[in-house]
């Protein structure tokens, strides 16, 4: 019996081997997966068959369209990809993934390893996690050679932190080269880390001859090139960023908005805002936080930038004054003294930007926006619509009847169309692969002809409004005696193609139409029109005060202007612009006095100054500023002991703590007490209160009674954490 049971199970394993042989064969077009002969892929099915032979070679054998598949990533942490996939300048089309996990691309997880020559047009990627980017999520710790090189990426990422376009996070001590990386995609990151190429990056990162032209939006620490840096001999060179980069929390220290990288850390200096070398590159993003933590190009303004140059029209800042340049200027060659016009860069003189020989034209840059959308003609078969031209664009895209249509002029009709029937009709401007914001309009057609009383009103618009009237016109219709102009749930009557409505509350919309009328009846509705009177005037800002300050920086509260969303603070000769009611202002001397006063303003309507607060600047440093790095075993945990030395404090001072919450997540914030605390609120039997507390950061409050001109030196807490995987991760400390 024994030998049978051996024979049987022998018969059984030779049998599962051979099926395992045949399905190999059968799993891609050709090949056998070696650097000679590689498995040639022509099919989402052979994309998916990959995760199958993580470390074999592959290429790409046709263009390949992933529509309608909800793509798993290639690779996991457990198992990343190791091996080389050669797309051979085809593309993938439509990769699209809906998944509450991390670590999601294309490639979810890899090693060393080789991807080149490929496009992902219209990637839909969207993650309730971290670490996603359209071609790789995460980076595995100690990859010793990542090799990216000539891929292009277009379409739209949304994800909570770590959002990256092309690549969501690289591993602490990997060496990454990425080399001609193109990224157009619009990215949306809820929480921290986001960059149009790569979100986070811990260790040695070379970027050569690369490019960010689309929109990228994160919490804070957001770049045109990369959202979080901790650099380790890294370099950009031959690179530009001409894209949209927004921060929506700007009261995060030291994490601001990049035109290359949004937040720097050094793990030599054991400071933050490390350095990293920029050579021969160049940015004109358009940056937006609600404070002043804009950086042109890197988050330190002590980084190397040779020959590097910024628009400081565009970014809205001026330093480093070195590398800011005007929009004219930035359009010259004269201004790019070394850079190599021959072989690498091309301008068209005095319209454009440098741009890549190998491109065919000038970077895209963000058209303006749609103004003045009307309905021009109506009829009971026909609609026209008209809108004031946009400067310098390719074309016009619109949205109408469910189809995309291109429009070379600044006005478009449509016939064959439905009597009285309801239609919505769309416009945007478009330049290269940038895009405008849309403008629309909802219209119905007349009724049958037989059936119309009198023409409706066309060329309907607002002439102008205050905080109590409107203004309005429209073409005259023949034979009309009088309109009707209806808003909201009231009406008024005008005898000519002109009325300002008044009595009207501030600051609240109105939806209007007008409708001709005579002697045989009234004519069908015009197309409505949306109108918010101006605002009341802004009260004046009051309460205004300081709630901590450094050697370098005020940090300022007031009280909420009703009404009002937008800020700006005056100190000296500058003015700062921003949202909400508090606002950090950094590069201040130490020991010096300074001015304040604040407003309330919006783009139609301005408060008074409020009156001048007097805040003197620390005079000795603030040293509780470093970074320590840490090797954890998974599941285990381990303390931290953050303590100060010889802190200046004269009130309450402000601390943060920072760390990735992929690979830790914070047990206790006061060991030393003998209980667990994570939670907003002062921690008992402590001189400690934590301010916030949200993934990967905890911003906390220290109340020493310490006499003016004194330092104090101790111990402020002990943190405790749990490593969520195993390697080398960094913790972040910061005042």
């Amino acid at each position: 019996m024994r030998a049978k049971v051996k024979i049987i199970a022998s018969l059984f394993t030779l049998t599962v081997l051979l099926l395992v042989v045949k399905i190999e064969v059968m799993a891609f077009s050709g090949g056998n997966g070696t650097a000679e002969n590689p498995f040639v892929i022509t099919t989402p099915e052979h994309i998916n068959q990959m995760r199958n032979n993580l470390s074999a070679h592959f290429v790409l054998g046709n263009d390949i369209d992933m529509a309608g598949i909800n793509h798993v990533p290639i690779g996991t942490s457990a198992a990343p990809f190791r091996g080389v996939l050669d797309g051979g300048g085809y593309t993938i089309s439509n990769l699209t993934i809906n998944s509450t996990g991390g670590g999601l691309g294309l490639f979810g997880n890899i090693g060393s390893s080789t991807i080149k020559n490929i496009t992902l047009e219209n990637v839909d990627i969207v993650g309730a996690s971290s670490t996603v980017g359209a071609l790789v999520g995460s980076i595995e710790d100690g990859s010793a050679a990542v090799f990216i090189e000539n891929i292009r990426v277009s379409g739209n990422i949304k994800a909570r932190g770590y959002v990256g376009g092309i690549v969501g996070r690289s591993g602490t001590l990997s060496n990454v080269e990425m080399s001609n990386v193109h990224s157009s995609v619009t990215l949306t990151a809820s929480g921290l880390g986001a960059g149009g190429i790569i979100s986070y990056v811990s260790g040695n990162i070379k970027l050569n001859a690369s490019s960010f032209s689309g929109e990228v939006t994160g919490r804070a620490g957001v770049g045109g090139f990369i959202g979080c840096l901790i650099p380790d001999d890294s370099i950009i060179e031959n690179s530009f960023s001409v894209g949209k980069i927004t921060a929506t929390d700007g009261f995060i220290a030291d994490l601001g908005v990049g035109g290359f990288t949004g937040t720097a850390y050094s793990p030599y200096s054991g400071v933050l805002n490390g350095y990293i070398r920029v050579e021969n590159s160049y940015s004109a993003s358009e940056l937006n936080i609600p404070s002043n933590n804009k950086y042109a190009l890197t988050a330190n303004i002590s980084d190397i930038h040779s020959n590097t140059f910024f628009d400081s029209e565009i970014a809205g800042v001026n330093t480093p004054a070195a590398q800011a340049r005007t929009t004219a200027q930035m359009m010259q060659q004269a201004t790019y003294v070394g850079w190599d016009f021959d072989n690498i860069w091309a301008i068209d003189e005095g319209s454009s930007y440098p741009y890549f020989r190998t491109q065919s034209a000038p970077p895209a840059q963000t058209p303006g926006d749609i103004v003045g959308l009307i309905l021009s003609e109506q009829t009971s078969h026909s609609l026209s619509f008209r809108w004031n031209e946009v400067a310098d664009i390719d074309h016009y895209e619109i949205s109408f009847n469910e189809q995309i249509l291109n429009a070379a002029e600044n006005e478009v009709s449509f016939d064959k169309l439905a009597p009285d029937t309801e239609y919505t009709f769309g416009v945007r401007a478009v330049s290269g692969t940038a895009f405008g914001e849309w403008a629309s309009i909802t219209v119905s057609t007349a009724e049958s002809d037989e059936n119309v009383i009198i023409d409706s009103p066309i060329n309907f618009i607002n002439t102008g409004r205050t905080e109590n009237s409107i203004s309005l016109s429209w073409s005259p219709v023949e034979g009309a005696l009088e309109y009707l102009i209806s808003y909201n749930e009231e009406s008024i009557i005008s005898p000519t193609n002109s009325i300002t409505i008044g009595n009207l509350s501030a600051n609240k919309e109105y939806i209007i139409t007008v409708q001709a009328r005579n002697d045989s009846g009234i004519s069908a509705k015009s197309h409505e029109i949306r109108v918010r009177t101006s605002q009341e005037p802004f009260e004046a800002v009051t309460g205004l005060r300081y709630i901590n300050r450094t050697n370098s920086s005020v940090a300022l509260a007031w009280n909420v202007v009703p009404g009002a969303v937008s800020y700006e603070v005056q100190f000296g000769d500058e003015v700062i612009s921003l949202l909400g009611s508090e606002a950090v202002i950094t590069g201040l001397e130490p020991g010096t006095q300074y001015a304040f006063s604040v407003r309330a303003y919006s783009s139609e309507n301005v408060g008074e100054w409020s009156d001048v607060l007097t805040v003197t600047t620390q005079r000795g440093p603030a040293s509780l500023r470093s970074q320590v790095t840490v090797r954890a075993q998974s599941n285990t945990e381990f303390e931290i002991v953050i303590a100060a030395d010889n802190i200046d404090v004269s009130a309450e001072s402000v601390f943060t703590v920072s760390y990735d919450p992929e690979l830790l997540r914070l047990v206790d914030f006061a060991g030393h007490v003998g209980a667990n605390h994570t939670t907003v609120g002062r921690i008992p039997g402590t001189d400690i209160q934590i301010i916030s507390v949200s993934e990967g950061f905890i911003e906390f409050r220290v109340s020493k009674q310490i006499p003016e001109n004194q330092v104090w030196s101790g111990i402020l807490t002990i943190a405790k954490f749990q490593a969520l995987g195993s390697g080398s991760t960094a913790i972040l400390f910061g005042k």
